[in-house]
């Protein structure tokens, strides 16, 4: 879908509404949806940090002003593994979209994150930015960003559990030794993204071993744009 501008206030050969006229504010903030989505790379020098953190769902970009730049203007969206792995979060975008004759509009982008997408995917509004020196508008892409868990002295990180590879999630535990694992096996479970519980069994008296991995095929993170999950491997 390629967004189209109908409003005439924005042409430049447009004459004055009645609220520029009487010198009131512009009409009700006009809505966008992303035309494309992609996994496509962005380089890093091209990708913009939100001016503010995101605030119940929405990013004010204050210091999006125009430029002449042709390139699209691309803005990072920081999100956790768990809002990706959930999805259907729904991000709003706020920016003044400016035109050559000076005259402004605000403007809100809505995202809703898809469930699974990767990390570096792309969601271009297309023509939904400031007006170029050639008449048309600059487009704006929105880059998902996964945020990593911070690291910690310990096995695991503070408050994620989780890693991701691909579909695929991973979970490193670490359990404090004690002499009954050499007279018994022991149990323990973990929480999954999707709240299951997942119980893993450590035989030390039959394996001798104090590393393993347990697979759960169909546990992992959901395909994005595909049917199914990967697999979660717990470390």
């Amino acid at each position: 879908m390629v967004v189209r501008w109908t409003d005439d206030l924005y042409r430049r050969d447009a004459p004055p509404s009645y609220e520029e006229s009487m010198g009131l504010s512009a009409p009700s903030t006009e809505t966008l949806t992303p035309s494309t989505g992609s996994t496509r790379s962005v380089p890093s020098h091209r990708v913009r940090e939100p001016s503010h953190s995101i605030l119940r769902g929405t990013i004010t970009l204050s210091d999006y002003v125009p430029d002449g730049s042709t390139d699209p203007y691309i803005v990072r969206v920081p999100l956790t593994l768990r809002e990706i792995f959930t999805g259907g979060k729904q991000i709003f975008i706020s920016f003044k979209r400016y035109s050559r004759s000076g005259r402004s509009k605000e403007v809100r982008l809505t995202l809703d994150v898809p469930q699974g997408c990767p990390d570096g995917a792309r969601f271009t509004y297309d023509n939904a930015g400031h007006e170029l020196p050639n008449g048309t508008r600059q487009d704006i892409e929105v880059v998902i960003a996964e945020e990593s868990p911070a690291p910690t002295d310990q096995c695991g990180v503070a408050g994620q559990a989780f890693y991701r590879d691909g579909d695929d999630l991973h979970a490193h535990v670490c359990l404090p030794w004690t002499s009954r694992l050499e007279r018994k096996d022991c149990k323990f479970h973990i929480k999954g993204l999707d709240g299951a519980r997942y119980e893993v069994e450590v035989d030390y008296r039959r394996t001798g071993m104090v590393n393993g991995v347990v697979e759960y095929r169909g546990k992992g993170m959901p395909r994005y744009k595909r049917e199914g999950r990967g697999k979660l491997y717990i470390e």
